[in-house]
């Protein structure tokens, strides 16, 4: 059950190339979302040999040639991030609707939509769950997987908006939850609240160098109300 999930494959659907090109750069930020594409039309999105895409980034002008969607379908309905002038209404979709964006674009009110559109495809998105006679590891629910993730192979923790990065050697799973759920799901003394943005697994810590941990070659601040606690427990171990 350690296998990787694989990013959500996404498509953007704009006539305008600059604001395709600028929706493509927002979703590269992303861990959980691979874009595949940029096209023109929903036509030309559909005649692109490849996989279905669980996200699409619509534009509303491209509907103004394509009022018909009956000869549009995947296998499983995407989800949809609608980009508008005046986000006060969308036209009525074959497809469910995360957020709607208002144009022009800004980086946080589209992570922001992202962020729904990745809980509407992965529901849940986490789950804890018992795991009797064995107290090293949890198990992450993603979509349809049960991912097993083992604590010693956790580096660290970080915060992002709604959402948690769990970084291990191998993978990088986005998690949605706070900071103060993850202090519970991973154990101390092992785990060490460092920063409001940061959890570390101390074993892995290679420097403490002032107002800095390093971990695997990532510089990872320390919080100043953190500061004293981290200092005593690291020279405790």
């Amino acid at each position: 059950m350690s296998e990787a999930t694989s990013p959500l494959p996404c498509l953007v659907i704009a006539a305008d190339a600059l604001l395709a090109q600028q929706a493509e750069s927002f979703l590269a930020t992303s861990p959980s979302l691979q874009c595949l594409g940029k096209y023109p039309s929903l036509a030309a999105a559909q005649a692109q040999p490849g996989p279905s895409p669980a996200i699409l980034v619509l534009d509303e002008a491209t509907l103004l040639d394509q009022p018909d969607f009956t000869s549009l379908a995947w296998p499983e309905p995407p989800v949809v991030i609608w980009l508008a002038q005046a986000p006060d209404a969308v036209p009525p979709l074959p497809w469910p609707v995360a957020d709607v964006v208002e144009k022009p674009l800004h980086f946080p009110r589209f992570l922001k939509a992202t962020q729904k559109a990745l809980e509407m495809c992965l529901p849940p998105v986490y789950q804890s769950m018992p795991t009797p006679n064995n107290n090293d590891f949890i198990i992450i629910k993603q979509g349809k997987q049960l991912l097993e993730v083992v604590f010693d192979e956790v580096r660290y923790v970080e915060a992002l908006s709604d959402y948690v990065h769990i970084i291990t050697g191998q993978r990088k799973l986005l998690v949605h939850g706070t900071m103060r759920a993850m202090e519970q799901r991973f154990p101390s003394p092992l785990f060490l609240r460092v920063h409001r943005s940061y959890i570390i697994n101390t074993k892995w810590v290679q420097a403490l160098e002032g107002n800095t941990i390093t971990i695997t070659h990532k510089q990872i601040p320390i919080g100043s109300t953190y500061l004293k606690r981290v200092r005593h427990e690291l020279r405790a171990l």
